[in-house]
């Protein structure tokens, strides 16, 4: 799933860049208000009857806001602030390398563009495209923690982090931590349990019987925490054994 949103991330790179051909080369740009109309059209019309579809929202919403940027000068558009936003969305909506890759490659077309006004303004401005990388980053883990701290999410694993070994890895993710710790109890009761079919009553009979409700508990207590962890609600109890 991350994977495809990654290569829809990487056509909608490829969008901008063909945008930005068509909107600086002579013999295209005086059709640029016409691809726009089409963008406009095809985005309402996206919102209003595929509202499940996002990907086609965000794809005709970006290609409308990256023409009026290119119809109107790029670089000294006054909707130039615009590709901020891109940028912070693009970190949401896809990944992070597709934000990298999209700063990047406006960088690179619009370097030549670098002292047609003033060079010290031009280059903070390139500079700023740069500096909105790491706080689109930031604002994205924020989000994400919030959103976990109201149990509207639940993040599996922590991005980034170093472990001592591959097996401390794999365990940082939360699913499969809680899945080897239920599993263990779980595992000792079905042994118990096949074990005490199989066998005569013996003076270990009612021994393998407690063992197998203490362990029934234990897996339950991992449940109850799990729970209370993903959703922030207070559960019950489990009923006590006599």
């Amino acid at each position: 799933m991350k994977k495809d949103k990654n290569i829809e991330g990487f056509f909608l790179l490829a969008l901008v860049l063909a945008v930005y051909i068509f909107t600086v080369h002579p013999f295209t740009k005086s059709y640029s208000f016409h691809i726009l109309v089409f963008f406009l059209i095809f985005f309402i019309g996206s919102v209003i009857f595929w509202k499940k579809n996002t990907s086609r929202i965000v794809f005709s919403g970006i290609g409308f806001v990256i023409f009026a940027i290119g119809i109107t000068g790029w670089f000294f558009s006054p909707f130039f602030s615009w590709l901020y936003i891109i940028a912070i969305a693009l970190t949401f909506l896809y990944s992070r390398r597709v934000s990298i890759f999209f700063v990047a490659m406006l960088i690179g077309l619009l370097l030549p563009n670098v002292g047609s006004i003033d060079v010290g303004l031009d280059i903070l401005t390139l500079l700023s495209l740069v500096f909105i990388v790491p706080l689109s980053f930031f604002l994205h883990k924020e989000y994400l923690h919030l959103k976990e701290k109201e149990n509207k999410i639940l993040i599996l694993k922590e991005e980034q982090k170093k472990f001592r070994t591959l097996v401390h890895e794999v365990l940082s993710n939360k699913i499969t931590k809680f899945a080897v710790d239920l599993r263990e109890p779980l595992n000792d009761i079905k042994q118990l349990a096949q074990y005490s079919l199989g066998a005569a009553p013996d003076k270990n009979h009612n021994s393998n019987i407690k063992k197998i409700a203490d362990l029934s508990e234990k897996g339950l207590t991992y449940l109850k925490k799990f729970e209370e962890q993903v959703t922030g609600i207070k559960l019950l109890e489990n009923p006590k054994k006599e």
